[in-house]
């Protein structure tokens, strides 16, 4: 076999192994809609972060829709001290919690909730299950929060 015969049987050799790679990644890589690359049926994360509610309207609809979730209703300010001190609680606790629906209303945008609801001050907290109130306490003591929360949370 002479030096001609030897570098085209390389080169087929080299284009042969390209072309298994080539087809070995795009195989691995094909991903169906809704399952990974082996096929398994991937799962979505239901990292839910606390709603921001506007009205009575969206508030009850929430309430309704919840069904035997429990629902974290929190009545804030943007401006309040205590609620700068549990709404980075609140958030991390829907993160970790998604069994849970934590909401927020913003008292100074919504005050036909704030009338409504009786909010004498901020933070108060509201506490649903199965579209009744189960709960509710005023004040800016995260920890108190989170123990409510965990006691709550596996209520019927």
């Amino acid at each position: 076999m002479g030096w001609a015969a030897s570098l085209r049987v390389i080169d087929e050799f080299t284009n042969t192994r390209k072309q298994q790679k080539e087809s070995r990644t795009t195989t691995s890589s094909y991903k169906e809609p809704g399952r990974d690359r082996f096929g398994a049926i991937e799962r979505k994360s239901e990292i839910m972060p606390v709603i921001q509610l506007s009205d009575e309207e969206e508030l009850c609809e929430a309430v309704k829709n919840a069904g035997r979730k429990l629902v974290v209703l929190a009545f804030s300010s943007g401006n309040c001290g205590p609620c700068k001190l549990t709404n980075p609680r609140l958030e991390a606790m829907s993160i970790q919690m998604p069994d849970i629906l934590f909401f927020k209303i913003d008292v100074n945008k919504a005050d036909e909730v704030v009338e409504k609801y009786q909010i004498k001050g901020v933070p108060t907290f509201h506490f649903y299950r199965n579209g009744k109130l189960v709960y509710q306490f005023q004040g800016g003591n995260p920890d108190y929060l989170c123990r409510t929360v965990e006691e709550l949370r596996f209520q019927m």
